[in-house]
């Protein structure tokens, strides 16, 4: 891989991990109330062309979906894209089991 599209990858890992992070706080600053009032109109149900008024449980469902999500995400490019000499971190619990 190609030293500045590896680096890319690694600062949107990075991107998408501080995005959980305020996911995270949104759940519970300022709540989902408040992002649910934010969000307005724009919950859509099964049916083409019907939206609602989001609610409280619509906006902890997102934002608990996109917490995870980017989550996942962000770890597995920070994880992926290390430097080539660089493989992943692994702690060696040879010396503990020794005989």
């Amino acid at each position: 891989m190609p030293e500045p599209a590896r680096i890319a990858l690694r600062v949107l890992g990075l991107m998408l991990l501080a995005a959980s992070l305020l996911f995270l706080v949104l759940i519970f600053w300022p709540g989902p109330g408040q992002v649910a009032e934010l969000l307005g109109r724009t919950c859509a149900s099964d049916r083409p062309h019907n939206v609602h008024q989001c609610d409280w449980l619509d906006a902890a469902d997102l934002l608990w979906t996109a917490f995870w999500v980017s989550l996942a995400l962000g770890a597995v490019l920070r994880i992926t894209t290390r430097p080539a000499g660089r493989g992943p971190v692994t702690i060696d619990l040879r010396r503990l089991f020794r005989s």
